[in-house]
């Protein structure tokens, strides 16, 4: 009995010992991620190191089964565009959306002109402004459950996994 006892302690504790350089060996290249958010307002022009941005206009509804929000802006790529986690990836789109703070987010169908159409993935890598607009829609339970005032949000990436989360608070009426 007393062997039985010995040989699992020292099947645990070589277990334990694996697991521990199991571990430092998975998490040795690990850099943690920085998120620094930054609170703008309407008509401010942003000039972040990698683009410069400007929110026009933002237009926020409540429907009986909907919360609905589009942000019109002016856009300019100045630096590496990095969006969605891809080296070299223009689609600025993929880093925006609609975020209820600790509770759920929406993401856009994707970044539309004024007139309505969709701004392909050719006309984002083109240097120059660009006015796009983002519409975002939610269900009104979604909204409900905030416990902070919904925001448009865009995630800027930099180097060495940093990131600077732009946030616009939206101003919805009942």
């Amino acid at each position: 009995m007393k062997i039985k006892r010995l040989v699992l302690i020292v099947i645990f504790l070589l277990l334990g010992v694996g697991s521990f350089f199991r571990y430092q060996a998975v998490n040795r290249h690990y850099q943690p991620q920085t998120v620094k958010e930054v609170m703008v307002h309407q008509g401010e022009r942003v000039k972040d190191e990698v683009v410069h941005f400007q929110i026009l206009s933002a237009k926020t509804q409540l429907t009986k089964d909907e919360a609905l929000a589009s942000v019109k802006l002016k856009i300019k790529q100045v630096g590496p565009a990095n969006y969605g986690f891809k080296q070299n990836y223009p689609n600025f789109d993929e880093n925006m959306w609609f975020n209820i703070p600790y509770g759920y987010y929406s993401v856009a169908k994707g970044a539309e002109k004024v007139n309505g159409k969709l701004l392909t993935m050719g006309e984002m890598a083109k240097s120059g402004d660009k006015v796009i607009v983002m519409n975002f829609r939610t269900p009104i339970d979604n909204y409900r459950s905030r416990n902070a005032t919904p925001r448009f949000s865009f995630l800027v990436p930099h180097e060495n996994h940093q990131f600077t989360k732009y946030s616009y608070l939206l101003n919805f009426k009942s």
